[in-house]
C-alpha cells in the first residue's frame, strides 16, 4: 500500500512502526496525519491560542488508546514520568494545526533503556518546538484582531466533520 500523507489511514491494523535516520516514525498507510481546519492562520495569530481545548474532542483518551492495538504494542503499565516510555503522539502537532485524530495520532516508543530526554518522543519535542517557535515567528501580527469561523473566537475549537476535505485543501495551500 502507498502512503497518503494528509488522507484517510489505508490501513488501521498491522501497523509497524519504521525508523527512519535512527528514530521511530509512524506507519505512513495507519498514520498519514491529519490538520485540524479550524486552527487558522488567525487561530495561530491569536496570543492566546492554547491546545488543551482541542484534546480529546474528536476521540476520547480511551479512543486514541486503541493505536497501541494497531500498533501491536502493549500498553505500557506506569507509563508516567521517568517511567515513561511511549507517547501517543500527534504527527502534524497540535500547536500547528494538526488534528487530534486517530489518523495523526500513533503510540512512539523507547528506547527502553535511555534517561527521558533521550527518548524518541522527547526529541521529537525539541523539533516539534523549533516548528512552533517557527510558525509562532512567521505568523504573528500582535496589530491584528483577528476573526473566526469557529465556535470558540477565543481558540477555534470547533472541529469540522468534513475536516479530509477541508484538510486536503489547506495542505496544498499551505505546500504542506
Amino acid at each position: 500500500m502507498r502512503p497518503n500523507p494528509l488522507g484517510p489511514p489505508l490501513a488501521t491494523t498491522g501497523c509497524k512502526p519504521q525508523i527512519h535516520n535512527g528514530f521511530s516514525t509512524p506507519d505512513p498507510t495507519c498514520t498519514p496525519g491529519a490538520i485540524n481546519p479550524t486552527v487558522t492562520l488567525a487561530v495561530l495569530k491569536n496570543l492566546a491560542f492554547r491546545t488543551g481545548c482541542l484534546r480529546d474532542c474528536s476521540r476520547s483518551a480511551t479512543q486514541k488508546g486503541t493505536t497501541y492495538a494497531s500498533y501491536k504494542i502493549a500498553r505500557p503499565a506506569n507509563n508516567n514520568g521517568t517511567n515513561q516510555i511511549c507517547e501517543l503522539d500527534h504527527v502534524v502537532p497540535l500547536e500547528i494545526g494538526g488534528a487530534d485524530t486517530l489518523d495523526n495520532i500513533w503510540p512512539q516508543c523507547g528506547p527502553k533503556n535511555v534517561a527521558l530526554a533521550k527518548r524518541y518522543f522527547k526529541e521529537k519535542d525539541l523539533v516539534e518546538n523549533y516548528l512552533v517557535d517557527i510558525v509562532n515567528t512567521q505568523v504573528t501580527d500582535h496589530g491584528n484582531s483577528p476573526t473566526y469561523k469557529s465556535s470558540s473566537p477565543e481558540t477555534g475549537c470547533s472541529y469540522s466533520r468534513s475536516r479530509k476535505r477541508i484538510a486536503r485543501s489547506r495542505a496544498t495551500s499551505l505546500r504542506i
